[in-house]
């Protein structure tokens, strides 16, 4: 009875994972650092939320303006790098008098974010259903040992 419930969490964990999951994180120090990154896919830029918008240089990639806004865990998304190859050097600089860093880190995609949706959906629903057999059966087992007198009467 535990396996079922494992058995559509997993899509969910892995899924949740990759959105938090980050490839490089580099100082907005106006040096050149090398970012290698190990699968396919655009990246986005972040920087800390209300800090200075740094302004990034990618070398062997194109990047292209968000097309909206994105903030995950306090880190606030300022530009996409469109399909980097597996390693490439970034150059970032900050006109802010503390340091800056800029987290590297995939894109996603909507596909990723319905099934995330989907599989919450369906793991509450079945764990919902789940616990209201659960209640049942214990209260059957219940209602039946008060009808017999309990363990050990014949």
């Amino acid at each position: 009875m535990v396996v079922i419930p494992l058995l559509l969490l997993a899509p969910a964990v892995s899924t949740f994972t990759q959105i938090f999951d980050e490839d490089a994180i580099v100082p907005a120090d106006g040096n050149s650092h090398t970012v290698r990154i190990d699968s396919p896919g655009d990246r986005l830029l972040f920087m800390r939320d209300g800090g200075f918008r740094p302004e990034c240089t990618v070398t062997g990639a194109q990047t292209a303006p968000l097309g909206g806004e994105l903030t995950v865990n306090s880190w606030y998304a300022f530009d996409r790098i469109v399909s980097p190859p597996s390693q490439f050097e970034i150059l970032c600089a900050s006109p802010s008098p503390t340091p800056v860093d800029v987290r590297i880190a995939p894109a996603g995609s909507l596909g990723q974010g319905v099934l995330l949706m989907v599989g919450a959906i369906f793991t509450g629903i079945f764990g919902f259903i789940w616990l209201v057999l659960l209640a049942v059966v214990r209260h059957g087992r219940r209602r039946e040992a008060l009808y017999w007198g309990g363990p050990g009467h014949s």
